[in-house]
């Protein structure tokens, strides 16, 4: 049997994989947006760059891991 979780703001989702479930060596794909920097729901248009997230979720994972001041891989 498979666990999972599931996170429905894409924002949060990404941060969570990247800072707390990714170890050394896995990837995270992000599939859907990518290019885009904005991001449509039930009330409007809205700034969104997973670019500027990711960088915030390396930042959140080195921050857990205690590697403030390493330089982050890949």
């Amino acid at each position: 049997e498979k666990e999972f979780i599931v996170i429905e703001s894409r924002r949060d989702a990404i941060i969570a994989a990247i800072a707390q479930y990714a170890r050394q060596g896995d990837t995270v794909l992000l599939a859907g947006k990518g290019h885009e920097a904005y991001e449509i729901d039930s009330t409007g248009r809205h700034p969104f760059d997973e670019r500027e997230i990711i960088k915030h979720a390396l930042r959140r994972r080195d921050e857990i891991s205690g590697r403030k001041g390493k330089k982050n891989e890949g």
